[in-house]
């Protein structure tokens, strides 16, 4: 009796253990299954530095691109572009460079030294502020196509010129960063013809935007 008792005691322990083991296999697969979901979660998150803060970005669940997102990268490199003052020039020439690509970079650099832009902001005072008619995404597949329209004012010495462009504009998906929030990069730049009517506002009140400087 005392031997059929020890074999039985033995067989629960041999079934505990197999138990545990599998028990053991089922925990280290959940936690396996976790750690790569948090892991391609953060592959999808970056943070934005602002002056407001630090926010989290995160893309949406299909990973698909907005097309405001295209608008507001577009805008902001133009702003960099052709909103200028004699202080603010080579900074904002500097982060539009981030915005694209090192070809377009270099050849808008050396278009911007060559306008003649950077003395009249130094000889004559003046700056420039710019007002967009439209921000169109034409083709939301990449590389995504952009059109801008938009007017730019030149103003010094008590009087302005208004100065329209267009540009064609192919973007490209980059890596997010500070100086980068959008995560784009532009890798065409063209400009096309532009000719709107003159606003009211201008014509009469030669410098009322001066109010608006930044």
């Amino acid at each position: 009796m005392e031997t059929v008792d020890f074999f039985k005691t033995l067989n629960k322990f041999k079934a505990m253990a197999i138990v545990c083991i599998f028990l053991s296999w089922v925990l280290t697969l959940i936690f396996m299954v976790l750690f790569i979901l948090e892991k391609n979660g953060k592959a999808d998150m970056t943070y934005i530095a602002t002056d407001a803060g630090t926010f989290l970005v995160k893309r949406n669940e299909l990973a698909v691109r907005q097309a405001w997102e295209v608008k507001n990268h577009t805008k902001l490199i133009l702003e960099h572009l052709f909103e200028n003052d004699i202080y603010t020039y080579n900074p904002n020439l500097e982060a539009a460079l981030h915005l694209m690509d090192n070809d377009i970079g270099m050849k808008t650099r050396d278009l911007l030294t060559k306008s003649g832009l950077y003395d009249l902001l130094r000889k004559e005072n003046a700056y420039t502020k710019i007002y967009f008619d439209s921000v169109l995404v034409t083709e939301m597949v990449q590389p995504y196509q952009v059109r801008a329209y938009f007017k730019q004012t030149v103003m010094w010495r008590g009087m302005n010129q208004l100065v329209p462009y267009g540009v064609l504009l192919s973007v490209s998906e980059d890596s997010r960063s500070e100086q980068n929030p959008f995560g784009l990069l532009v890798n065409k730049f063209d400009l096309i013809k532009y000719e709107p009517a003159i606003s009211e506002k201008i014509k009469l009140v030669p410098d009322s935007l001066k109010g608006e400087r930044r």
